[in-house]
């Protein structure tokens, strides 16, 4: 067995350092920029593009002379795509037709856990004289910027617009400066070509922040940067020049420190890693709330120092430093208010649990929104000082302690950079080459010690179980579709995430040190590196292990007589399966340092001895060198260490977590383990939140779906039901006059005119190119049945009562939607209990929902407004057929106003086709993959108007 550790050479030291710094320069700087870093001009042709692509989005803003230009919104997803975005500013204002860059913002913050990490060591970033670095007080506050087109007024803008609450609460605070301060940043901008960012500071109105700034900051206007205002490239002044600026205006500068040293860094990185985070260089306000910006000025060119001089100019790098506080409470807050699906700490099952006990669960979103996350932790944590010293019986702590305990846990799990004390082990290599032999021999080996273990845990996870038990949970296997194949592989995927995350985090928490070893092939360097951004970037070690067997027929053979295998069942699957992962399988290079393990000349047991000691070797000396340091010595474990599972391992955090949440409030162990899961306590409280006006539809869901399937068939197999015509027509007629005649014996109506099988539409928006390959893989349906079964494969969730919302509104207490409700009633001489005819128009279908679009009989077409927040954007009324699973509820009723739009930009992109002159990229200008018919047939369904409590 042989180890690959490349080590550079001491004369390649200088290029490795100008890497790093290469590095997060190319993840941090706009590509477009710095491909054109003088235009004054942004591509309109890449805008189109960008926008094609529901990406960004521009619209229409008036400055105060009346002039018209456009607003670029990017969406957030897509703020951070250096290699793509035309321009990163997060403003940006341009003429429409030339693309001319009126002003242009400051560009993205990037988290520091979004970029490497090698520039931290990097000796080159104090020495090289082209770079200095700044700790920025992150202002917990909003973003404006200032620009003057005339060096008299002032222009105000707010992320992409020029007016709303933020601009006219930084309005109010300039407000406030002299005339003669504001005169003079007009000038100063208007002559400099420049724009001025600031943070605006507004305690009371800006409560719903995660967490409040300093009163010392409040009602303020803090100067951040100074930047060129129509240039492509961002382009700031140095920051040292700052405060002398701000004081020109009369206003202040954010707190920053000019960073010397590499020490000097890393006292800013610890900072950040406790709850209540404090730095003391920052003299006039030492406690932080959000955090820090590290801002790294680069030099324009040569070795000139970028502070070398008056209203020098640098290019900037800026990274977000955040603290725990902040990260935990804004994913409390967006956890509560049902913005995302953030990670979930301790901390939220404390909080939780105590609001909980003081008022009503459902009540707890709506005094999120009115009081604030923040202030709501204060009222938390100043309850518990308040009894810090009592113990509640079986306590393992008084409620001081673990309120203290608390915080450092929920602090760790939230700082990226925590110490991680876990070692994970990444096998490669192909089917057959001994991994998972190798993996559980080297298990074995580190199980048996008895005493003078460097681990605590020891955890084996394998790709092949994991996906086996993912399989069995959703019921897919090789016989299921293709769609179902790559959900499954996405299932699998997030499982091993999770898994890994919470093997981590029981290591993190406990501050016990672990090995993790992850046995799968790993075939591609994409897929061995992806694994690594599972955990915390401090793990203790993280080493990549090629498990090879030379010889190809050996190989073969061990892959074709495994016995017992969580996936393959026979020798023929073993086969293929070796076939299709040598086909792409990458060989690990020596970039990624890894351990190279050769079972053909070493059995698993004497490969796993080695990798044992060459592992035990590494961590002993690295621990002994930390302990050196910090003036301590970090022994050995007493007693064997612990083979984990992954259930295992949740339970030992559940038991843990509920421990604590006992010593913390009382809650008793059994209930604080149901806290677990926060989102789905929510999501239960939810169900008795929401009222609405509906029609209630009397036909079912498998109705609606064969009028869906009815519609579709004849535009998926045109031949087929050519070929079919008389039969089906015949059948239509003897199914109407049957009909008929029940009416005229029964003296009841039909419950609509006609049935499912009678319904066609013609193709009025979209197109149907992209549906046989998406809905059929590209095969043929040579009945309906076919194309049912297809759609039940996609659409997995469907309508459990068929209805059509009049009206919805928010909770079943909410006068603003009681009255909404009463007036649509009174309005459209409707009455709760009232029978109604709903007439079905149009179909609507992408990859996300079915719907039909709908007309009461009365004329009525769109949904009633249960605020007036919603009257400019009023959802047609429709019906819900079925959503792929994890669709909003909401997407149906914006299908409408979606497919208008892209149909504008499907047209915009097929005249661009027809141009010669012009370019088009296929990866680039995509079509909008959607159909809408329009019903040839008339469709009438019977419902009954009702008012529904979820």
């Amino acid at each position: 067995m042989s180890f690959s550790n490349p080590t550079p050479s001491d004369a390649c030291d200088g290029a490795l350092h100008l890497l790093k710094m290469n590095t997060l320069q190319s993840e941090c700087w706009f590509q477009r920029e710095q491909a054109a870093p003088t235009s004054t001009h942004v591509d309109l042709r890449e805008l189109e593009s960008y926008a094609t692509r529901g990406r960004a989005g521009t619209s229409t803003v008036e400055l105060s002379n009346g002039h018209q230009i456009a607003s670029v919104c990017v969406k957030d997803a897509s703020q951070g795509d250096v290699k793509n975005l035309p321009c990163g500013a997060r403003s940006l204002l341009i003429e429409a037709d030339t693309g001319a860059i009126v002003c242009r913002g400051i560009n993205k913050f990037f988290d520091i856990s979004e970029v490497s990490d090698a520039w931290l060591n990097d000796p080159a970033l104090w020495a090289d004289g082209l770079h200095r670095v700044w700790a920025v007080r992150k202002m917990a506050g909003f973003v404006v910027t200032m620009f003057s087109l005339d060096g008299v007024h002032l222009e105000v803008m707010s992320k992409h617009v020029l007016a709303g609450p933020h601009v006219d609460a930084a309005c109010q605070l300039l407000e406030r400066l002299g005339s003669a301060q504001r005169t003079q940043m007009a000038s100063d901008l208007f002559s400099w070509d420049a724009c001025a960012s600031f943070e605006c500071i507004r305690r009371a109105e800006d409560h719903q922040h995660p967490v409040l700034e300093a009163d010392l900051f409040d009602q303020q206007l803090v100067l951040i940067a100074v930047l060129k205002r129509t240039q492509l490239r961002e382009e700031s002044v140095g920051f040292s020049a700052m405060p002398t600026i701000a004081e020109r205006w009369g206003l202040p500068s954010a707190p920053a420190v000019a960073l010397q040293h590499s020490a000097a860094l890393q006292d800013v990185l610890k900072a950040v890693e406790p709850w209540n985070s404090v730095y003391p260089p920052f003299t006039e306000c030492p406690v932080l709330a959000e955090g820090f910006v590290l801002l790294i000025e680069v030099a324009q060119g040569g070795m000139e120092r970028v502070n070398a001089g008056p209203l020098q100019w640098c290019y900037p790098i800026r990274l977000k430093l955040k603290t725990p506080k902040y990260v935990v409470l804004r994913a409390f807050r967006s956890l509560v208010m049902g913005d995302s699906n953030p990670q979930t700490y301790l901390y939220h099952q404390g909080l939780f649990s105590w609001l909980s006990s003081s008022m009503a669960a459902e009540k707890i979103r709506a005094v999120t929104a009115d009081v604030g996350v923040s202030q709501l932790s204060d009222r938390f944590e100043a309850a518990l000082h308040a009894k810090a010293r009592l113990r509640y019986r079986d306590a393992s702590d008084t409620v001081g302690g673990a309120l203290e305990q608390l915080q450092e846990v929920s602090a760790r799990s939230a700082n990226p950079r925590s110490r991680c004390p876990l070692t994970v082990l990444i096998l490669c290599g192909l089917p057959g080459a001994g991994k998972s032999t190798f993996s559980k021999a080297l298990l074995t080996g580190i199980s048996a010690f008895t005493a003078g273990s460097l681990f605590q845990y020891v955890a084996h996870i394998s790709r092949d179980a994991v996906s086996r038990d993912v399989g069995l949970k959703h019921g897919i296997d090789d016989s299921s579709s293709k769609h179902k194949q790559r959900r499954l592989r996405a299932l699998v995927h997030q499982e091993l995430c999770d898994a890994m995350h919470d093997v981590a985090r029981l290591c993190q928490e406990r501050k016990q040190a672990g090995l993790l070893i992850l046995d799968a092939c790993n075939a591609t360097q994409a897929s061995r590196q992806v694994w690594r951004r599972c955990f915390p970037s401090s793990l203790e070690g993280y080493q990549i292990v090629y498990v090879d067997c030379p010889d190809s027929s050996i190989n073969a053979q061990r892959a074709g007589h495994r016995d017992c295998h969580e996936v393959l069942r026979n020798a023929a699957e073993a086969q293929h399966a070796l076939y299709t992962v040598r086909k792409r399988f990458q060989p690990p290079t020596a970039e990624e340092a890894f351990w190279y393990v050769d079972t053909k000349t070493h059995t698993a047991e004497e490969a796993a001895l080695e990798v044992q000691q060459r592992l035990l070797l590494q961590l002993k000396t690295r621990r002994e060198s930390e302990a050196s340091a910090a003036g301590t010595y970090l022994g050995t474990t007493v007693g064997p260490p612990l083979v984990l599972t992954v259930a295992s391992a949740r339970v030992q955090l559940q038991q843990s977590h509920a421990s604590l949440l006992h010593s913390l409030l009382g809650v008793p162990e059994s209930a604080a383990i149901q806290l677990e899961n926060i989102t789905s306590l929510l999501r239960a409280q939810s169900k008795t939140r929401s009222c609405s006006l509906r029609v209630r539809l009397c036909c079912s869901a498998a109705t609606l779906r064969e009028m869906v399937v009815c519609v579709l068939f004849p535009s998926l197999c045109p031949a087929l039901c050519v070929a079919e015509a008389p039969k089906s027509s015949l059948a239509a007629v003897c199914r109407r006059f049957m009909r008929d005649v029940a009416a005229a014996l029964w003296g009841s109506p039909p419950p609509s005119v006609a049935t499912p099988a009678d319904v066609t539409g013609t193709v009025v928006r979209g197109h149907l190119k992209w549906l046989r390959g998406w809905l059929l893989h590209g095969r043929a349906a040579t009945e309906p049945s076919g194309i049912a079964k297809a759609l039940a494969e996609r659409f997995e969730k469907e309508a459990f009562s068929p209805h059509v919302t009049l009206v919805h509104g928010g909770a079943t207490t909410s006068l603003p939607t009681e009255d909404a409700i009463q007036k649509y009633l009174a309005t459209e001489g409707l009455d709760v209990g009232a029978e109604v005819t709903v007439q079905v128009k149009s179909l609507l279908l992408d990859r996300h929902a079915i719907c039909f679009g709908v007309m009461l009989s009365g004329g009525q077409a769109v949904q009633g407004i249960a605020s007036p927040e919603a009257e400019g954007g009023r959802v047609p009324l429709h019906i819900t057929v079925a959503t792929v699973d994890g669709t909003s509820a909401v997407h149906a009723g914006g299908m409408f106003t979606s497919f208008e739009k892209w149909q504008s930009e499907n047209e915009a992109l097929r005249e661009r086709q027809r141009t010669p002159t012009q370019q088009v990229k296929r990866s680039q200008c995509k079509f909008h993959n959607f159909v809408e018919y329009q019903l040839n047939t008339k469709v009438e369904l019977k419902g009954v108007v009702e008012l529904h409590v979820q």
